[in-house]
């Protein structure tokens, strides 16, 4: 996560945001699925549709812009980002359910 305030901190920067992303993905997901009955496999595509959107905004944005390797992709935090945003995704599609 990019956060010039926080430039030199990389672990504060990875501790808001895994704080930060389960409420952004419940969200969001609970807003677009509540609607309609969702299931959970609808929560789950949903948080797929999620990463690929931002995989692609990442690679034509904040990679070539920002971080300029794309050793960006490695980071255990982001894959434990892509995690959080499909669990908590089918959360919310449990619940709008």
């Amino acid at each position: 996560m990019f956060t010039p305030s926080l430039a030199e901190n990389t672990s504060m920067q990875t501790t808001i945001e895994l704080m930060v992303l389960p409420f952004l993905a419940f969200f969001s997901a609970y807003m677009a699925l509540k609607e309609e009955k969702p299931g959970i496999s609808d929560g789950v595509i949903l948080g797929v549709y999620f990463i690929i959107i931002g995989v692609i905004l990442d690679l034509l944005i904040t990679v070539p812009l920002f971080v300029k390797s794309y050793d960006f992709f490695r980071q255990w935090a982001l894959w434990a980002g892509y995690a959080e945003t499909i669990a908590f995704s089918s959360l919310a599609a449990f619940y709008a359910g």
